[in-house]
């Protein structure tokens, strides 16, 4: 017969047991409840919760396999040989010509000695269309193509912020021109002298101290804004890469006066706070901004002018509101409305697609995502006219770095307005070392037309006679296949 326990009597020492028991699964039970769930929390610590995970979003540029292989192609010297070709061309030309057309890519890199050479051919079937080669010699990068000049042209990196503020911008309706005006940047003031490629894992690292000293500006978020400008919906659709879902959205809205005090807050925290000043400025140095974002003492006065112009005119300062939308409680995308810029962050993950992260400013969207040893990479933007251009790269890369044996295969696909153009790529690569490698560059028998050298006034000139000739060319070697090509450049 199973003995029965009465907490009224028996042993004292049981009875305590039993009450520390449920004393602590109801503490563990709340303790679940305030971090892993949202039961307990305020609309403002909701908001702050997931606010401070959008920068997860980058994690997709951190994967280990990645950063090896890039670290390899920095240190060591390999050769490159691809081959494209056309797999579909979509209200471009006659398929049957185009299916005949391809090129020969070949890449030599000393990365240490900053060395590159690009050489690509272009054929259709057996018949050789030309050939062009990229370069880059020490600081000079270039461009070489016997059929637009006889000169290498040339530009050293060196000044090359104020060499791009000297050439007025013009929208010439390319892909990458549609995107800096939807995007806001073709005021490039924000340029450095030279340009540095660094790596990602480099840019992206944060030290503990940083990491802690990001708390002071989520401290001010939760009491320097009032309560009514943090509120929520539920079951909201939202579409983020063709894929509908249904969120949760916690809202922090800020208009006039309110975002001018929000906004001087952090600029005094920022400007007082040598750690995180330094941290920006390394930053923006990374990122080959202008001297000014990159010198504390500079960065610091325009901080100050900041304040001074918000602190005179609060009520004309720009209202700031930031949407943050949970799926399953993960924070899935981030909007940030400033003024007349909108900001989308989107953090994915599902089985279909891997791990996605699209950035999107305004009508331009920059879109990576991963699954196992498939990539794919886009750039989409919408033109004046309402015409999507876009870049879609998919690729698998296979072998490994210890193996020697690394290949990879592409889908390329551009998109301009109706036209749609599908290329196929693929190469191998392999590592080498310099004496298998060769000559990279012989530049010896070749004048060098630098375009540094140039005043404002003929370095307008001069890109708007590259820009004629290029589309001559590319109009004359359509025509020798029999294909009516419009020009690349408007």
């Amino acid at each position: 017969m199973k003995k029965k326990y009465n907490l009224k009597s028996g042993n004292p020492k049981r009875k305590r047991i039993i009450i520390y028991v449920i004393i602590l699964l109801i503490v563990l039970t709340i303790a679940f409840l305030y971090f892993k769930t949202d039961i307990f929390r305020t609309k403002r610590g909701v908001f702050i919760r997931y606010f401070k995970t959008t920068d997860d979003v980058v994690e997709i540029l951190k994967e280990k396999d990645d950063i090896e292989y890039n670290k390899n192609k920095r240190k060591k010297c390999y050769m490159r040989k691809g081959n494209l070709k056309i797999a579909d061309s979509t209200n471009i030309a006659d398929s049957a010509i185009m299916d005949k057309l391809s090129a020969n890519i070949n890449v030599k890199s000393n990365k240490e000695e900053e060395q590159k050479n690009i050489e690509i051919s272009l054929y259709s079937e057996e018949n050789h269309l030309g050939s062009f080669t990229l370069f880059q010699e020490d600081e000079l990068y270039g461009l070489y193509c016997s059929d637009i000049s006889s000169d290498y042209i040339c530009i050293e990196n060196n000044n090359i912020g104020e060499l791009i503020k000297n050439i007025e911008y013009e929208n010439d309706g390319t892909l990458t021109s549609s995107a800096l005006v939807n995007s806001g940047l073709t005021s490039i003031d924000f340029l450095g002298e030279k340009y540095k490629g660094y790596p990602i894992e480099t840019i992206l690292e944060q030290t503990t101290p940083q990491k802690n000293k990001l708390n002071n500006y989520y401290k001010i978020l939760k009491n320097n804004v009032p309560n009514d400008a943090y509120y929520g919906e539920n079951d909201v659709n939202i579409n983020i890469d063709g894929t509908d879902y249904k969120v949760n959205q916690y809202i922090m809205n800020v208009t006039g006066s309110q975002s001018a005090y929000l906004q001087i807050s952090l600029l005094n925290e920022l400007s007082s706070d040598s750690i995180m000043m330094d941290y920006v400025t390394s930053k923006m140095a990374l990122l080959n901004f202008d001297k000014q974002y990159t010198d504390i003492n500079s960065l610091n006065e325009i901080i100050k002018a900041k304040i001074g112009d918000l602190s005179q005119a609060p009520a004309n300062a720009k209202d700031l509101k930031i949407v943050v939308s949970t799926y399953k409680q993960k924070n899935i995308q981030t909007e940030i409305t400033f003024g007349d810029i909108n900001i989308k962050i989107n953090n994915i993950e599902n089985d279909e697609a891997g791990k996605v992260s699209i950035l999107s400013v305004n009508d331009t969207s920059l879109k990576i995502a991963k699954k196992n040893n498939s990539y794919k990479f886009s750039i989409k933007t919408i033109d004046e006219y309402d015409n999507e251009k876009s870049l879609a790269i998919n690729w698998t890369r296979n072998g490994k770095i210890e193996d020697n044996n690394i290949a990879n295969k592409s889908t390329i696909v551009l998109v301009d307005g109706i036209k749609k153009l599908t290329l196929e790529y693929e190469d191998v690569v392999q590592f080498v070392s310099e004496e298998e490698l060769g000559t990279v560059n012989d530049l010896s028998n070749h004048s060098i037309g630098k375009i540094n050298d140039y005043s404002s006034v003929d370095l307008k000139k001069f890109i708007s006679d590259l820009k004629n000739k290029i589309n001559q060319v590319y109009i004359l070697k359509g025509s020798q296949v029999g294909i009516n090509l419009d020009p690349i450049f408007d």
